[in-house]
Formats: C-alpha cells, structure tokens, sequence
C-alpha cells in the first residue's frame, strides 16, 4: 500500500504533460495464449489497485508463426500498440534485437 501511495502521489504531479508517464515493452514469440495473458494483466480493469496513470504497453512479437493482429492487441484499450517484427533469431529474447516503436513514456525528465 506505501507504493501505491508513492506512485500516486509522483503521479499527480506530472499531470500538465499528455504524453505517457510510463512505457512497458512486452515481447513474444509463438505462444499466442500466454501473450493475450500478459497484455490482458497489464489492462486497467484487471489492475485494481494501480493508481490511474498515463502509460501505454507496447507488444512486440518476434515473428511468431501465428502472431497476434494489431486489432487483438488494440482490444485492450487504446495505450495498447503492437509491432510484428521478422527475425532471424528463434528465441523470444531476439524480439530485443528489434527496433521499438518510440516509447513515450518520460517519468524522469
């Protein structure tokens, strides 16, 4: 509870700028039920006790076989964003390797 706390009160005193104060980077590959999990544990409904900040998931998919459609990734609500990315890596930890779409998220100046 002291953290949610914290975070709320950082929170409020950046509330001027519009942009995201927290980015967060999710990155699969071929596991199309796990990756709906995880997005789906970063949704603001399944998140009760997390104070209303602006933040945005960015899912990125390492060439999945049976990836996610950007429409999938966007259900969730409108700070989802996807990026499908080819590679010639076979593990999830290529994804990294990836360029990111640009991450707004700027809690520390």
């Amino acid at each position: 509870m002291l953290l949610t706390r914290v975070l709320r009160d950082l929170f409020r005193t950046r509330t001027r700028d519009a942009r995201p104060l927290l980015s967060v980077v999710v990155n699969f590959y071929n596991n199309r039920r796990e990756a709906r999990n995880t997005l789906h544990s970063l949704t603001r409904a399944y998140q009760l006790e997390v104070p209303d900040i602006r933040s945005e998931v960015i899912a990125l998919d390492n060439g999945s076989t049976q990836p996610l459609s950007d429409a999938e990734v966007r259900s969730f609500g409108p700070e989802f964003r996807y990026r499908f990315g080819t590679t010639h890596w076979v593990l999830p930890g290529g994804a990294s390797q990836q360029p990111v779409p640009p991450a707004a998220g700027g809690l520390w100046p």
